[in-house]
């Protein structure tokens, strides 16, 4: 049936999953890439924030995988 086939979000647009094709190149499918940061909450405060957002954002720039949100805004 047309509109069941799923949908990704793939290199920044939406492609039908047929169609979605990832280089063998992709640093990414090749190494796994991958940043995370773990946080310490307490009392619903998360201690040392801008401390875990600017590493977060140093991994992220060096792995070179775009963040396009702006950590500062929320907080």
């Amino acid at each position: 049936m047309a509109g069941d086939e799923p949908i990704l979000y793939l290199n920044r647009e939406y492609v039908p999953a047929a169609s979605a094709v990832v280089s063998v190149e992709d640093r990414r499918f090749l190494f796994g890439d991958a940043c995370y940061e773990v946080t310490v909450v307490f009392d619903g405060v998360c201690l040392a924030l801008d401390g875990h957002l600017a590493r977060l954002q140093r991994g992220l720039d060096e792995l070179r995988i775009p963040f396009a949100a702006d950590l500062q805004a929320s907080w």
